[in-house]
């Protein structure tokens, strides 16, 4: 990864002889100085890290096989899933599988089903965690787009001992439930 323009320029300008220049007066104001540069080259090099971070193709509403629709959004550094419309042919508009009984009537409108995905590509994301409300359970997940389909595979530590499921990119989703 090559630095950004204009970096060497800004190096260029504390070379020692401009430095002995600048802080004559004294040595401890000369390392006093060069602490200052190299917080400010750290933070200057951090932010250009953040905001080459990758772009996810995840990010958007995706119907689930039984109808019900999930939102990917970032939060954070990562992204998460959340359910944003239910499936009028579900068994149930309550997390009644929850393993925590008092739970087990919240709505699953709204509710955070997927969380940590980290992006490693645009249209890669995984490490995360997902919650299925159909059984209660939290498996590993990670997702992947190929196209207007998203592969979700959930697993329990081993990712060939898994499940995979295909949803399908909504371009606009005509009503939510939060």
């Amino acid at each position: 990864m090559s630095p950004p323009p204009g970096f060497a320029a800004f190096l260029a300008a504390f070379q020692p002889g401009v430095l002995g220049k600048v802080y004559a007066a004294g040595r401890g104001q000369l390392r006093w100085g060069m602490k200052r540069v190299a917080l400010f080259a750290a933070v200057f090099s951090m932010s250009a890290a953040v905001a080459q971070a990758p772009q996810s193709h995840l990010v958007g509403d995706w119907r689930e096989p039984g109808g019900s629709v999930i939102r990917i959004a970032p939060c954070g550094e990562d992204v998460c899933a959340r359910l944003v419309q239910i499936s009028a042919t579900a068994p149930s508009k309550l997390d009644g599988h929850n393993p925590d009984a008092s739970k087990r009537k919240d709505p699953l409108c709204g509710m955070q089903i997927g969380t940590g995905f980290h992006v490693t590509d645009p249209d890669h994301a995984n490490d995360g965690r997902l919650y299925d409300p159909k059984t209660g359970k939290t498996y590993h997940g990670e997702m992947t787009r190929e196209g207007d389909t998203m592969h979700l595979r959930g697993y329990v530590g081993i990712k060939a001992f898994g499940r995979t499921e295909d949803w399908t990119h909504i371009s606009e989703l005509k009503s939510t439930c939060v």
